[in-house]
């Protein structure tokens, strides 16, 4: 996440550096005398291969909300906040890959289109088709001739793999069509999912 502090004996080499800039920076790594990093690179060179427009750039060196990141999607990687939400979803996701294979777990794919409701509740999206004009359809039967969803779970799909691989995982989308507007309810999310075959004690599951 820290980034590395440049040192710039020369005032010329930062003409036109402003936040969201591009730059392409050489010199010496050397050792920092400060107490906020350990290296510093001592610039020798430095070319700006994209500019940004300081008066305009929309992400500045300052705390900004969430819900002004969301209006600046193309830039909001770019932020502390998202950034590290990022690279703590790479690493937990990294997490659970290797404690699976480290069990004998086998990665496999269920469907994000199906025609089960694997919990029941009926709170899916519905999937439909475009039918041209004049054309006399049902556009939610038309493509599949019958209703069809987004999957709320893998669960049915897993527990039929489970009896061909004995250890099955998925690490898929998931959607729920609950009107929820609150922090607690998600439209889309990632879920890891896991089914075991001969599994007959309570003791087993919990390790």
């Amino acid at each position: 996440m820290r980034g590395i502090q440049v040192i710039m004996d020369d005032p010329q080499l930062a003409t036109g550096l402003a936040t969201g800039c591009s730059v392409e920076i050489s010199g010496t790594l050397a050792n920092s005398p400060g107490r906020e990093q350990s290296k510093e690179l001592q610039a020798k060179h430095v070319s700006i291969v994209g500019p940004a427009d300081p008066e305009t750039y929309p992400l500045q060196k300052k705390r900004h909300t969430l819900e002004f990141l969301r209006e600046i999607g193309y830039l909001r990687p770019r932020s502390q906040t998202i950034g590290a939400v990022m690279r703590l979803r790479d690493q937990a996701e990294m997490g659970f890959h290797r404690f699976f294979h480290e069990n004998d777990f086998v990665k496999v794919h269920t469907p994000a289109l199906t025609a089960n409701d694997c919990e029941g509740g009926g709170e899916t999206f519905s999937v439909a088709t475009e039918i041209p004009a004049g054309v006399k359809a049902d556009p939610l039967t038309e493509f599949f001739g019958r209703p069809v969803n987004l999957t709320v779970s893998g669960q049915l799909h897993l527990e039929v793999l489970a009896g061909a691989f004995k250890r099955v995982y998925n690490f898929n989308q998931s959607f729920r069509a609950e009107p929820s507007q609150t922090g607690r309810h998600l439209s889309e999310f990632w879920m890891v999912e896991a089914e075991c075959a001969f599994v007959d004690k309570l003791s087993t599951l919990i390790d």
